[in-house]
């Protein structure tokens, strides 16, 4: 029983210790996480315009290349 509880005992302060790691790691670089954020909320938000805007690209370079090929 003695060997369980050792056992996880030092599963929990490794993991606490990850813990206590990658939170300095993220507060230290908050910076970048902001513009990560910010940066992927602009990308989702804007989903639908892009492939708006790629359509639109697609028919129009559809459109000149058909017209071309007539004359």
């Amino acid at each position: 029983m003695e060997t369980v509880a050792h056992a996880l005992l030092w599963s929990l302060e490794g993991s606490i210790s990850l813990a206590t790691t990658g939170w300095a790691f993220a507060l230290a670089h908050w910076q970048w996480w902001l513009v990560f954020t910010v940066f992927a909320t602009v990308w989702t938000v804007t989903a639908p315009l892009r492939g708006l805007v790629g359509q639109l690209l697609l028919a129009t370079g559809s459109f000149v290349y058909r017209w071309t090929e007539i004359t």
